[in-house]
């Protein structure tokens, strides 16, 4: 029974330690709001459709969502220069030089925003 539960242990701490490479990044989520069609308060939360991680091995920006959310991905450094664009959600981008990046995702009526710092 040691073995088994020795075994299960260190199944988990191999299992958790490749995962700790991934960094989820956190995005300020915002609605665009017309105010001539809607003059109502919605009191809902505002979440976000996707998620955003970075790996600090692969130096890779993962952006996941579901597929029937239609949104642009736009990579841009601290400059504000676009380095990258994707029109799916799902997609991933490869950061070759360290420094800050932004990336921006824009939906039908909703945008977020987060930043990224690459060592």
């Amino acid at each position: 029974m040691k073995k088994i539960i020795t075994l299960a242990g260190l199944v988990w701490i191999f299992a958790h330690s490749a995962m700790a490479d991934q960094l989820p990044v956190f995005l300020e989520y915002h609605r665009k709001i017309t105010p001539e069609k809607n003059t109502d308060v919605n009191r809902s939360l505002a979440v976000c459709p996707i998620g955003v991680y970075y790996d600090s091995i692969t130096r890779k920006i993962e952006t996941v969502g579901d597929e029937y959310v239609e949104a642009e991905i736009f990579l841009y450094d601290a400059d504000g220069t676009i380095i990258e664009h994707s029109s799916s959600i799902n997609t991933e981008f490869t950061v070759s030089a360290s420094g800050a990046y932004i990336i921006l995702t824009q939906g039908n009526g909703w945008y977020a925003e987060g930043k990224i710092e690459v060592d």
